[in-house]
């Protein structure tokens, strides 16, 4: 009998100790110092309106003077408008030309006109928002995601190199196609660890290329010359990931769950937003659980201006988001919120 009370009172202790020992390391990893500190300006964002998409499936697929465009992931041929002085909702599908089948579809919406893509079949078709009929365009190259249309008709993506291990960018329009396989810097694979969003800025004319792994963006114009090479205020300058082979297909994975930077980002006028998942020695890690974090970086002069929080919705992170002037409309989950930026937060 002694000696079970003994073996309970040992397993007691042990037990006590893992709790403890779990609960000191998590707190150490809590208060880790990254080596960077943000500018926090006092209350730049006002909260507006909020409105429930009923969905936690859709996506911001344009933004302009007058609409908002939503996306849904389960209804890829689905568009839902949305006014922005009025907030009346519209439902429209897109009908792709000669029944075609979409598998993975993603909407884009400029002005007048949409895209539609499926990273699957590597296919994209293109048309107007009056009538909502989609004829497929006769690109050739086998594109990655992101991609994205500028200059009418002309495509920025990312195509695989002559290895088909590593990518690169490349513009295609519907009677040229240029390569620059110097623009994206291989750090692990050069597949996952050039990972990124691409962005078009119409003011500013220029294509924004932003790692999703380490703390650089790319600045470059309509012909994929680089105009600059600009780093985030964090200190991630590579990559931190690791790759395994699947050897069965002779290709590459991700092994295990990556660290991101650069998680979302948004463009208006010469301005980049950028949602980060790094948190800063002025933060309290614990608390940043409960909001996301934006750093806001001037384009036009390559300078870091300020940064911002948003803190969450019904318990919900945020998942999407788009900047037009000085409004904010973000997703959590089946919420859309509206936000304004005071103007006076861009001035230094």
């Amino acid at each position: 009998m002694k000696r079970i009370l003994l073996n309970l009172l040992l397993l007691t202790i042990l037990s006590t100790a893992s709790i403890f020992f779990l609960f000191f390391t998590s707190n150490i990893n809590h208060y880790q110092k990254n080596g960077f500190i943000r500018t926090f300006k006092s209350n730049p964002i006002i909260k507006s309106t909020y409105q429930d998409l009923n969905y936690n499936s859709f996506y911001i697929a344009g933004v302009t003077e007058e609409y908002l465009y939503l996306g849904n992931y389960t209804a890829p041929l689905m568009l839902l408008t949305i006014n922005r002085s009025k907030n009346d909702t519209q439902y429209s599908k897109i009908e792709p030309s000669h029944g075609d089948e979409v598998k993975a579809g993603k909407i884009s919406v400029d002005c007048s006109h949409f895209f539609l893509t499926d990273n699957i079949q590597h296919k994209i078709w293109s048309g107007s928002l009056s009538n909502m009929k989609a004829d497929s365009l006769p690109y050739k190259i086998n594109w990655l995601s992101p991609i994205t249309e500028f200059n009418n008709g002309s495509f920025a993506m990312k195509s695989l190199k002559a290895n088909k291990s590593e990518v690169l960018l490349t513009k295609e329009s519907l009677t040229s196609i240029i390569h620059n396989d110097t623009l994206l810097q291989k750090q692990v694979d050069g597949f996952f660890c050039t990972d990124g969003s691409l962005l078009y800025s119409k003011s500013m004319s220029r294509l924004i290329y932003v790692y999703f792994y380490r703390n650089q963006f790319l600045v470059i114009d309509s012909n994929l010359n680089l105009q600059y090479r600009g780093n985030t205020i964090d200190t991630f300058t590579h990559a931190h990931i690791r790759v395994a082979p699947i050897k069965s297909e002779h290709t590459l994975t991700l092994a295990e769950h990556p660290l991101i930077v650069n998680k979302k980002c948004s463009s208006t006028g010469n301005m980049l937003f950028i949602l980060s998942d790094i948190t800063a020695d002025n933060q309290n890690r614990l608390e940043s659980r409960d909001s996301s974090v934006f750093d806001v970086y001037d384009i036009s002069t390559n300078k870091y201006k300020f940064s911002f929080e948003l803190e969450n919705w019904n318990g919900n992170k945020l998942t999407d988001f788009v900047v037009s002037n000085n409004i904010i409309y973000a997703i959590y989950d089946q919420y859309l919120i509206k936000y304004y930026v005071k103007p006076e937060t861009f001035v230094d």
